[in-house]
């Protein structure tokens, strides 16, 4: 970075979109672009030159979520530099371009100090609200029966989950939404048989009772569910096992099969932590979630209904509405280890 004496009054800036870069950069503690020129043009014009002389500029407003375009910004400069002379134009667009440039591989919000804090040294409203959030977030299995749209929620919350860090900007996941009450009944057929075919050798007597409460559960007392696929992975549907007599049907749970290589881990925790934006995204609008990782997702029947290819992964099948009856959810954080018992300085 360029110390803040290149931003000095010795700078000559004829053009009004260069007065700008200068003023915002004027305001920045750290400041994101450095903007120097040649000063044969000061020394010509006889010393100093004092910017304060000439008319304000309004602020440029910056967009970190905005990528830069080289060409466009290239463009814009040259045709509000008229007034500069050559040479010097020259060398102000090759200075603030290559500093543009270089900033892209750095932090797009490079001039925020999260470490700083406020002047006043507490936690401003907003990091305060944000961290409550997070550590108010529970998992609800009881949800409202109301006839209320959730998919607008749902595609707020999916906006959420593209911010995820991924690594090379891959974004691995997708998602699938079941919302109709056709497509939930057909999921709720998939549980019941999942759940009978798996109790049905501890208790053959009880298992269809079991499996049916399972089916009513999701077909009726659930609002909504959101699927998320991670893509790229090792073929999911091989066969099940080396068993001769292991039943491959539609409702047997398909073997484990972990990612290989590296970007296949590094996508999978990519899609992890997309799921978490989501869960946070909802709880923000007051609606409850479940993460479902049960026998239900990792059979053919299940990837069948969602689309899945073979190479897609199932990270979570999520449950969603608005909390209701039944169980509540706890009042005071439920953690088996202290904060102490998890973090070490070193």
């Amino acid at each position: 970075r360029c110390s803040a004496t290149m931003m000095n009054s010795n700078v000559l800036f004829r053009s009004h979109l260069m007065q700008q870069f200068a003023t915002v950069a004027r305001s920045q503690s750290r400041p994101p672009i450095a903007l120097s020129v040649g000063r044969k043009r000061d020394a010509a014009l006889g010393g100093k030159q004092d910017l304060t002389a000439l008319p304000a500029a309004p602020l440029l407003q910056f967009q970190p979520s905005q990528r830069f375009d080289r060409r466009n910004f290239s463009s814009s400069i040259e045709t509000s530099t008229s007034i500069m002379h050559e040479d010097e134009e020259k060398d102000t667009m090759e200075l603030v371009l290559q500093q543009v440039d270089s900033s892209e591989l750095e932090d797009s919000h490079r001039d925020f100090d999260a470490s700083a804090g406020p002047p006043d040294g507490n936690l401003s409203s907003t990091a305060s609200s944000f961290q409550s959030l997070i550590s108010s977030r529970r998992t609800i299995s009881c949800y409202l029966q109301l006839n209320q749209d959730l998919k607008p929620a749902l595609d707020r919350a999916i906006v959420c989950a593209q911010s995820a860090p991924n690594h090379k900007r891959t974004e691995p996941f997708t998602f699938k939404r079941l919302l109709s009450q056709s497509v939930i009944r057909e999921l709720s057929e998939i549980a019941y048989h999942v759940t009978f075919e798996r109790r049905f050798l501890k208790d053959p007597e009880g298992a269809k009772h079991f499996a049916e409460r399972k089916k009513i559960k999701w077909a009726a007392q659930v609002p909504a569910y959101l699927v998320a696929l991670v893509g790229n992975q090792p073929d999911q549907e091989s066969p099940a096992s080396d068993d001769e007599d292991f039943d491959d049907g539609p409702y047997q749970e398909l073997p484990f099969i972990p990612p290989v290589t590296e970007r296949q881990l590094e996508d999978y925790a990519s899609s992890c932590a997309a799921v978490q934006n989501i869960l946070l995204s909802l709880h923000a609008e007051h609606i409850g979630t479940k993460w479902v990782t049960g026998p239900v997702i990792k059979t053919r029947a299940f990837r069948e209904l969602v689309g899945a290819k073979t190479t897609d992964r199932v990270v979570a099948m999520i449950m969603v509405g608005y909390p209701g009856g039944g169980r509540t959810p706890p009042r005071g954080p439920m953690r088996r280890r202290a904060t102490e018992d998890i973090v070490q300085d070193l």
